[in-house]
C-alpha cells in the first residue's frame, strides 16, 4: 500500500464530511485512511462510521481525548503504507493530490516530499516553501536543516526554508513513526514545526513540489487566533523542546520566541479596553516573563521596518510602550 492518511477528529461534525469526501475522491486509489476519534462527543463519530461502513479503505479508531499529538501517534503506530500523510479533519485536499505525489515517488522515491497549500479565509492565498522545486540530496538538506526554524537570508522573520506544517509533508513511514514518537503529548502549539525539525535530521532525500494540493481553512474561533494567555506557556514549551535538540541553533530558538511573544502580546493589546486591563493580564505571569527573556536574546541578521519595531518592543520591555505599539500600530 502506498499511503496511510491520518485524520484526527475531535468535535468537528460540521467539517469532517467535506474532508473525508475529498480523500475518497482521490484519483489515485491505493491508500488507507486512519480516522482517529480523539474523545469526540458530537456527531463526528457517526459520520466517520458511515465512511468506514461504505469504504473499506476508511478505518475508524476510537481513543480517549489526549490531544492532536497523541492522535497522530496512534495513527502512526497503525499505519501500513509506504508513506504517511496527515490531513486535519477541518481541511480538505484536491482530487489529484495523491496522483501527483505518487508520480514523484515512482520517479524519485524520496524520504520526504514537501508541498505548498492554499489558505482559505475571506480570500484564497497560496503559500509555498522558500526553496525551488526539485530533488535535494544530503548536502543540500543540511543547509535546509540549518534554516528550518529561522532563515537568516530573509528579512525580518518569515519563518524557515520550509513551510512549518506537517500536513504539507509526505514522509516515509519508518521515519515518520520514529520522529512522531519524540513529540511530547502535552505540546499543543508548534507541534508540526518540532516534528519537521526532527524529520529533517533523519531524511537523506527531499523533493520539493511547490503546488498547493492542500486546502487549509482558517477558522478565526480557533485557539491560535484567540487572545489566550495559555498560548505563552505553549510557545515556551516549544522553545524548550527546541533547546533540547543538539543541532538546533539557540539563536533560532530566541528568534522564534521573539516572534511568538510579539504575536501573543499583540492579541492581548488588541483585545484590552485600556492599558490597565492589559497590564492586569500580563502582570506577574511567569510564562510571559520566561518567553520574554528568551526573546530578548534574539539576534536578527536582516531587518525590515516591521521587525525593527518588534525587536525594539522586546528589548525595551516596557509594558506601556508594548501596549501602545501593539494596539495601534
Amino acid at each position: 500500500m502506498r499511503f496511510s492518511i491520518i485524520v484526527p477528529v475531535n468535535n468537528i461534525e460540521d467539517k469532517i464530511k467535506k474532508c473525508l469526501e475529498s480523500i475518497q475522491k482521490q484519483l489515485y486509489r491505493e491508500f488507507e485512511v486512519l480516522i482517529i476519534i480523539d474523545g469526540s462527543t458530537d456527531g463526528s463519530k457517526e459520520i466517520c462510521d458511515k465512511f468506514q461502513d461504505d469504504d473499506k479503505r476508511f478505518k475508524v479508531i476510537y481513543k480517549k481525548n489526549g490531544g492532536l499529538v497523541s492522535a497522530r501517534k496512534r495513527g502512526a503506530q497503525l499505519a501500513k503504507g509506504d508513506y504517511i500523510i496527515n490531513i486535519d479533519g477541518d481541511d480538505y485536499v484536491d482530487d489529484d493530490y495523491l496522483l501527483e505525489i505518487n508520480r514523484i515517488i515512482e520517479k524519485e522515491f524520496p524520504d520526504m516530499i514537501a508541498c505548498g497549500f492554499k489558505e482559505i479565509s475571506n480570500s484564497i492565498q497560496e503559500r509555498n516553501n522558500n526553496i525551488s522545486d526539485g530533488l535535494y540530496d544530503e548536502a543540500a538538506i543540511l543547509k535546509i536543516r540549518n534554516s528550518i526554524i529561522y532563515d537568516k537570508n530573509l528579512k525580518g522573520f518569515q519563518g524557515g526554508t520550509l513551510i512549518n506544517t506537517i500536513w504539507t509533508k509526505i514522509v516515509k513511514r519508518d521515519i515518520y513513526q520514529k520522529c512522531q514518537s519524540l513529540i511530547p503529548d502535552y505540546i499543543t502549539v508548534g507541534e508540526d514545526l518540532i516534528l519537521n525539525v526532527h524529520i529533517i535530521n533523519e531524511i537523506k532525500s527531499l523533493y520539493i513540489k511547490n503546488h498547493a494540493f492542500y486546502n487549509y481553512v482558517v477558522y478565526y474561533s480557533s485557539m491560535m487566533h484567540k487572545c489566550n494567555t495559555e498560548n505563552f506557556k505553549h510557545y515556551l514549551d516549544v522553545a524548550q523542546e527546541f533547546l533540547k535538540i543538539d543541532y538546533v541553533c539557540s539563536n533560532d530558538v530566541y528568534v522564534y520566541s521573539l516572534q511568538a511573544f510579539i504575536s501573543e502580546i499583540r492579541k492581548i493589546a488588541k483585545e484590552s479596553a485600556a492599558y490597565f486591563s492589559f497590564r492586569k493580564i500580563v502582570k506577574d505571569n511567569s510564562e510571559i516573563l520566561e518567553l520574554l527573556k528568551l526573546a530578548q536574546k534574539a539576534h536578527i541578521k536582516n531587518y525590515n521596518l516591521e521587525f525593527i519595531i518588534k525587536v525594539i518592543i522586546v528589548k525595551i520591555s516596557s509594558y506601556p510602550f508594548m501596549y501602545f505599539i501593539c494596539k495601534y500600530i
